[in-house]
């Protein structure tokens, strides 16, 4: 079993465009997370990581935003 001890969070709402309260079409932070996780499949160091895609992180005064969560060995 492959014991990924560090995750990579994007989130999926930054840089979006919303209209009457929906989103439209797809945002800055699902193309990230889409490009992350294209780029991870290939990586060395995949088996100790895993991106993964979260709903708004309030700070949507920024482009996109990610987070870190290191777990220790």
């Amino acid at each position: 079993m492959i014991n990924k001890q560090h995750t990579l969070f994007v989130c999926t709402t930054c840089a979006s465009i919303r209209q009457d309260g929906k989103q439209i079409g797809e945002s800055g932070g699902q193309q990230l997370l889409q490009q992350l996780q294209e780029l991870a499949f290939n990586w060395e160091l995949r088996n100790k990581f895993s991106v993964q895609g979260v709903e708004c992180m309030s700070a949507c005064n920024h482009s996109c935003v990610i987070a870190c969560k290191s777990s220790p060995n």
